[in-house]
């Protein structure tokens, strides 16, 4: 087992706090803080598709209500979203793409939904039209598919991108399906990264450690995968090492984040649910790091 400087989790002044800011196409932006009271549900994976957020923001101006209604069919108008949550330090937890939101009233309060996605702005719109000789390397050429996607950022590049092509080529059409053919679906967009890895290749930074004091309940196991549910805990990302300390010794180890969902409600007239489920990967080999 490889010895990382870990990162347990901090003790907590368990006061949720957040912070949305929305930008429209034309440059508008919005800011959503508390007493204004939200509920969200976000799954991120390190699968070749789009992470989504539901998020229901509770009673908003008119004027903001209005101004933030999308159709769903719009497809190409691209709305930021980003997600800050936390309780002394805030994280980032989503950014994306409001694909729809709508507004309507339940009872005494206005409840404004909207759907987000990670990532499915430039899957729906990236397109290239690209060609490259032999021996160019994979590397450049992910690279400059990377930078035809309209709102993503590369990421990590790893093994599926190492070497170079043996004969030149010519690729015409979806981005994605031209990347997903050349690195054999081995990528992951999360908070508008792309990163390619494969599957026993992390990315390096802190390791997030947790014991017997953060788990609801026994960890389960899956072929080689641990879910584990825990208090809320913002600061974890997708594709970075995590070392479980539980009492049940059996699952003890080092795994890499290949999923995770937070449901969290901040809300000043009820507790709410503030949960991280985590999908664990104990991979099938030692994990090898890879830096952005």
């Amino acid at each position: 087992m490889r010895a990382y400087a870990g990162y347990s989790m901090p003790q907590r002044k368990w006061i949720r706090r957040y912070q949305i800011t929305i930008q429209t196409p034309e440059g508008v932006q919005f800011l959503i803080e508390p007493p204004i009271s939200v509920s969200f549900e976000i799954s991120r994976n390190a699968l070749a598709d789009a992470n989504d957020m539901s998020l229901s923001i509770y009673n908003l101006a008119r004027s903001t209500r209005n101004s933030l209604f999308k159709d769903r069919y719009s497809l190409i108008e691209y709305w930021q979203i980003v997600v800050k949550a936390g309780y002394d330090r805030l994280f980032t937890v989503f950014r994306g793409n409001i694909q729809e939101s709508q507004s309507y009233r339940d009872g005494t309060n206005w409840i404004t939904e909207l759907q987000c996605y990670d990532g499915m702005h430039s899957i729906q719109n990236g397109q290239s039209d690209v060609s490259f000789s032999g021996e160019t390397p994979y590397e450049d050429i992910v690279r400059g598919l990377i930078s035809d996607f309209p709102t993503l950022n590369a990421g990590a590049i790893g093994s599926p991108a190492e070497g170079e092509s043996v004969r030149g080529s010519a690729y015409s059409g979806s981005t994605s399906q031209i990347l997903d053919a050349i690195v054999d679906g081995n990528y992951f967009i999360d908070l508008e990264e792309l990163h390619i890895l494969a599957r026993d290749e992390i990315l390096t930074d802190q390791v997030y450690v947790l014991d017997e004091r953060q788990l609801f309940a026994t960890p389960s196991r899956r072929d080689t995968f641990i879910d584990v549910e825990i208090l809320f805990y913002p600061e974890v990302q997708i594709g970075r090492m995590c070392e479980l300390r539980s009492t049940e010794r059996v699952y003890n180890g080092q795994y890499k984040v290949v999923g995770l969902t937070h449901n969290v409600e901040i809300r000043g007239d009820v507790a709410g649910n503030a949960v991280t489920e985590l999908q664990l990967d104990a991979g099938t080999q030692a994990f090898r790091e890879v830096t952005q």
